[in-house]
């Protein structure tokens, strides 16, 4: 009943943030006269989310596809949507000041795609006196003209002070082009969907003091950019879709804007859709920035976990497309089509290795997680990839690297754990990796299906060729754990090597006790140092499996207790 509480109420917050400034909540579609509908029956959007400086944005509330669901935490969050419109779905996100951005994204059936989006935070502002004429240059080409007195708050006249929030979107740049919602199409003058060919883009919101929406009932466009092949497109909240704006003036380098909103101007063409796959290595390429380039306009896309991507290119027109890769940096070139495209597969083999990873991804409490993230970082990458399930069981390929870094990430809170080096180009065996804050540092763990504890205080002193490593708690009274094992070479140790003195009184709720102090068999079924650094203060990587003969203090009772554990130390030695 909680969760359907707190379901509830965030769809009423975002019902009201929707309505927020309209005289009444109005239904959103997608329909548009004469356009066939395409279904996906179900795709995983993986979307990442960042300010214009790349940083991650907390505090957003997202909703896709009938589902809402808070981004707390991190820069990547997911959706699972059925029965899509391929045409593009809109993922809304609410800040916490109210704010709503749209974006539009195109599926790809049965797949994960990858799509990065960005609010721009820091945007122009002026106080404007409603009654004097405003004049507001937006870019060398292009101003907005306001007459006096022509603003309304809902229905009735405003008078008074008007902050006025602008912004001119350079789509040259990618980071503006992410910021755009509507996509790369729109409804042109005769109501047909056409790609749109951006000259300029901008922004324009009016508000009163109190941060209550005005609108404008008089407002010029002057643009040396409206031409007879230009055309204004206004952002429309209500479909979803960028739409022609008809223009009243009949002058040609002037036109009406009729509400404050996103605006471009664009030149409508017809289009084809373009389809790619990138193979490196031989295995697929996932989250893998693609650029589009045809007569002075650009796209940016990312490949899927599969290696596809998809574009819609104009309509008998050469194009270039590039992949950001040191080692498959060429630019690829295609004719003029005027039918749909397949392109086959690109599939470089040249200095590109393939990394595998194995394991699973854990919570602070030692449980499996529904739905995670890898972010892995080699020499010239960082690239995040979803993982359903919670396993790991993926071969990432890559441009030649000589380190690899992953760190992962709770897809539904967000919370994320250290950043772990690994080898490239081989098979890595990662066990248990933690999306927990409290792992971001050095740490040592145990956990089975009934408890768990995390220690961060250690001592290490080297005994021969063997290491005892002290751990516990600030404040953790009487518990502690003492491990000794062999600290000589990397890779799995011989079980008998292995001692092990822990005193618990609170783990599993129950308490624990071990003393297997020079026993050479101590439980320990598997104990596998998978990072063992040569230099001081380099990283000791561990993890280990074992069922242990132990005393439960509670009840003074004894028995067999399985856990598994997992430690990252500095090396002081």
């Amino acid at each position: 009943m909680q969760k359907i509480g707190i379901y509830s109420f965030l769809i009423l917050a975002m019902t009201s943030l929707l309505s927020c400034g309209k005289d009444k909540i109005e239904e959103e579609t997608w329909e548009v006269p004469d356009e066939p509908r395409i279904i996906v029956e179900s795709a995983r959007m993986v979307t990442g989310i960042t300010d214009e400086n790349g940083l991650p944005l907390d505090g957003l509330t997202a909703a896709f596809n009938d589902t809402i669901r808070l981004v707390d935490k991190g820069d990547y969050f997911q959706f699972k949507g059925t029965q899509l419109n391929k045409r593009g779905e809109i993922l809304r996100l609410t800040d916490k000041e109210g704010q709503q951005y749209h974006f539009t994204q195109r599926p790809i059936e049965n797949d994960v795609a990858y799509f990065q989006q960005v609010i721009i935070r820091n945007k122009a502002t002026l106080v404007q006196k409603s009654h004097i004429p405003l004049e507001l240059p937006l870019t060398n080409e292009t101003q907005i003209n306001i007459a006096p007195n022509q603003y309304r708050k809902s229905v009735q006249s405003y008078s008074g002070d008007v902050i006025v929030e602008y912004f001119s979107y350079d789509v040259d740049r990618e980071i503006h082009r992410a910021a755009l919602p509507g996509g790369v199409t729109g409804i042109d003058k005769t109501g047909k969907r056409a790609l749109l060919k951006m000259a300029t883009a901008f922004s324009i919101n009016c508000k009163t003091p109190n941060a209550e929406y005005l609108e404008f009932t008089s407002a010029y466009l002057n643009s040396s950019l409206l031409n007879q092949d230009n055309t204004l497109f206004h952002y429309n909240e209500k479909i979803g879709n960028w739409e022609a704006v008809d223009n009243e003036t009949g002058a040609l380098n002037t036109a009406v804007l009729s509400k404050p909103g996103y605006y471009c101007i664009a030149k409508p063409v017809t289009y084809v859709q373009l389809k790619g796959s990138l193979y490196l290595g031989g295995n697929p390429a996932p989250n893998q920035k693609v650029t589009i380039s045809y007569s002075g306009s650009a796209q940016t896309l990312f490949t899927a976990n599969s290696g596809k991507w998809e574009a819609l290119i104009p309509t008998g027109e050469e194009v270039s497309y590039t992949y950001d890769l040191p080692c498959f940096a060429e630019a690829k070139t295609i004719g003029p089509s005027g039918v749909d495209i397949l392109l086959s597969t690109d599939s470089p083999t040249q200095n590109t290795q393939n990394t595998r990873f194995t394991g699973q991804l854990l919570n602070c409490l030692g449980q499996k997680l529904d739905n995670g993230f890898l972010q892995v970082q080699g020499n010239d990458f960082y690239k995040t990839i979803y993982l359903e399930g919670g396993s790991i069981d993926f071969v990432l390929p890559h441009c030649q690297s000589d380190k690899i870094s992953v760190r992962a990430y709770d897809a539904e809170t967000g919370e994320s754990g250290s950043q772990i080096e690994w080898k490239p180009g081989v098979d890595n065996q990662m066990y248990n990796v933690f999306a927990c804050t409290q792992m971001a540092e050095p740490y040592f763990e145990v956990h089975n299906g009934e408890g768990s504890v995390i220690y961060t205080q250690f001592n290490q002193i080297k005994v021969q060729d063997r290491v005892q490593l002290q751990a516990k708690n600030i404040n953790g009274g009487n518990n502690e754990l003492t491990l000794v094992f062999p600290a000589a070479q990397q890779g799995i140790q011989p079980n008998g090597s292995i001692n092990l003195i822990w005193n618990d009184s609170s783990f599993a709720g129950k308490g624990i006790s071990v003393n297997c102090a020079n026993s050479i068999n101590c439980g320990f079924e598997k104990f596998d140092i998978t990072h063992l650094a040569d230099v001081q203060d380099g990283w000791i990587r561990a993890q280990f499996k074992a069922r242990m003969w132990s005393k439960i203090l509670n009840t003074l009772e004894a028995g067999y207790v399985e856990v598994e554990g997992s430690f990252q130390i500095k090396r002081s030695f």
